[in-house]
């Protein structure tokens, strides 16, 4: 299996900061496609040895 492509990974940090509580100016929606530009790479995936 692949890394996410473009936009699963803003929907993958959108639904981890769902249960965070952020500074009120901080759109959840604009966080996760500024962390999804930065982070071309990430996946949600767990590796454990």
């Amino acid at each position: 299996m692949g890394l996410p492509g473009e936009g699963w990974r803003k929907d993958i940090f959108e639904h981890y900061l769902r249960g965070l509580k952020l500074d009120p100016r901080l759109a959840p929606d604009r966080l996760a496609a500024d962390l999804e530009r930065r982070a071309p790479n990430v996946t949600s995936a767990l590796w454990r040895p």
